[in-house]
């Protein structure tokens, strides 16, 4: 289990995954097609953006500009949060 304080400077917390996830998805931003793809979160760093599937199973769905350690630590903190982000999803896109 990854723990969030080892995580380098720049990379997003658990709580600023979930956080970055509901306030972009408030705010209208990103592809208009998003409703019509699978639950999703987007999470932004310093080097880039990358997006990760939340269903059928967690997956890298792009990614540009962020280094490959950082994204496998933004995969653990997405693992350890499935159930959490899943819902936030849920809940905005009344499902």
């Amino acid at each position: 289990m990854l723990s969030t304080e080892h995580l380098p400077a720049g990379t997003p917390s658990a709580r600023s995954l979930r956080s970055r996830h509901s306030s972009r998805q408030r705010s209208g931003a990103g592809d208009p097609d998003e409703g019509n793809e699978p639950p999703h979160i987007h999470v932004r760093t310093p080097d880039g953006d990358c997006k990760f599937w939340l269903e059928p199973s967690i997956m890298l769905a792009s990614n540009r500009g962020v280094r490959p350690h950082d994204l496998r630590k933004i995969e653990g903190l997405i693992f350890d949060n499935e159930q959490i982000l899943k819902k936030a999803y849920d809940d905005r896109h009344s499902r």
